[in-house]
């Protein structure tokens, strides 16, 4: 028995329906995509022929500072990150292993 309101176990959508939310759901994981990109054949194909802004890409991404692992930055870079965070170098701080509280709080008594 078909039935477009509703499936059950006794029923099924007829197939216009069933060809309505295909469309519907084709709709939905395109997101509004130009038809030049489509399919995933079409996007891998564009990915494969602009190689030189895959690499753009990565470039840029290698010159982000990381938090979750070490890097080597060059002088000017690591100036720079400090300059956009907002932040001091170590040398500019002057002696960060000395305990200068507790040199102060000794001198006090």
């Amino acid at each position: 028995m078909i039935d477009d309101l509703q499936v059950s176990t006794t029923t099924t959508y007829s197939s216009n329906k069933v060809v309505t939310l295909l469309d519907a759901l084709k709709a939905d994981i395109l997101g509004g995509a130009d038809p030049a990109y489509d399919t995933l054949l079409e996007l891998q194909q564009a990915l494969q022929n602009d190689q030189s802004g895959i690499a753009a890409l990565t470039a840029a991404i290698d010159k982000r500072v990381r938090f979750d692992a070490a890097q080597t930055l060059t002088v000017l870079e690591q100036q720079q990150a400090r300059t956009n965070i907002g932040a001091v170098a170590a040398t500019d701080i002057g002696d960060v292993a000395t305990d200068f509280v507790a040199i102060f709080e000794a001198a006090l008594v």
